[in-house]
């Protein structure tokens, strides 16, 4: 897990492997991660450099999985979806704020779904941004 200033490596197994695993690899024990809560993006793993360094906040990346969960105003979370969604990812906005929808557009296999499922549209209108 990437976070500012470090990476963390969760090593798992059993604690004598782990403790040899950490030993060659010049392992230091750390406390967890805090996992920031106002949105998750995910993108290429390869992308996640374009994404963090499109924002100054708090965030804790998976490096290898492409998932980046972050804290930001709602202006930046609505840029940063554009940029996510311009590289093929999504972002999830986490918490209720006006003017932002929990999902950014609406792809076409989630409108069939949609359409599928709430054909008059009724269901959480306010999910997608279109």
């Amino acid at each position: 897990i990437g976070c500012p200033g470090r990476v963390g490596v969760l090593l798992e197994g059993h604690p004598e492997d782990c403790r040899a695993e950490a030993m060659r690899a010049g392992l230091q024990p750390a406390e967890a991660p805090r996992f920031p809560a106002s949105a998750r993006a995910a993108v290429p793993a390869g992308d996640i450099g374009l994404l963090l360094d499109a924002f100054q906040s708090d965030y804790a990346a998976e490096l290898g999985v492409g998932v980046v969960h972050l804290d930001a105003a709602p202006a930046d979370i609505v840029r940063i979806r554009a940029l996510a969604e311009s590289r093929g990812g999504r972002l999830l906005a986490l918490r209720r704020t006006t003017g932002v929808p929990a999902f950014g557009s609406r792809s076409s296999l989630d409108a069939r779904v949609k359409h599928a499922f709430d054909p008059t549209g009724t269901f959480a209108s306010w999910r997608f941004a279109s």
